[in-house]
């Protein structure tokens, strides 16, 4: 049970439920839509599920410096995903989206050189950080819970520590707030 919540609740996935909500209550036009797949779903699934069966380790990589190199492909991919929003002149919504995701991954890569936290556990709340602050509190609520319940089940697995699942909300809340308002005082997205 515990794994199946980890699968299901991996980063990518995560996304896909996000741009879900976010299709049934903001919307997206068939471009934003197609450019959220595939850089907040589809190739964050592809990279690290690639990069893990190259090298002969496991799937949501329990050794932090295993992470890194993935996890950096990962940010380069939403730069690239910004940026291609950016020039598709998306929505607002769209490229604070990205905006965020770019920047927690960033933030999360850069701790993760010196200490292992929870992606999963970042990967949810951050994005329940996004919706609180685009006024979707309802969908944000039902993510924090969710984020619970995931981190309970990285413990039971013994993918992480207590410390490493609460520096994954503090870490991405903190983040989100933070890219947040970086975002509303940069003209140029």
């Amino acid at each position: 049970m515990f794994q199946g919540i980890s699968i299901a609740f991996s980063s990518p996935l995560v996304a896909l439920y996000l741009i879900m909500v976010l299709s049934t209550t903001i919307g997206f036009n068939l471009i934003e839509f197609t450019v959220l797949m595939i850089f907040l779903f589809i190739l964050p699934l592809f990279i690290p599920l690639y990069y893990s069966a190259k090298k002969g380790i496991e799937w949501d990589y329990p050794v932090r410096r295993e992470r890194i190199k993935p996890m950096s492909l990962v940010t380069l991919n939403y730069i690239v995903g910004l940026i291609v929003m950016v020039l598709a002149n998306a929505r607002e919504h769209v490229r604070l989206l990205m905006f965020t995701y770019m920047v927690i991954a960033l933030a999360v890569t850069i701790i993760t050189f010196f200490y292992k936290i929870s992606i999963h556990v970042a990967s949810i709340s951050g994005p329940a950080t996004y919706l609180a602050l685009i006024g979707l509190t309802e969908y944000s609520i039902l993510f924090y819970i969710l984020s619970l319940i995931v981190g309970i089940s990285r413990i039971y697995l013994k993918r992480h520590t207590i410390g490493q699942i609460i520096s994954g909300y503090i870490a991405s809340i903190i983040i989100a707030l933070i890219a947040y308002l970086v975002y509303s005082h940069i003209a140029i997205l």
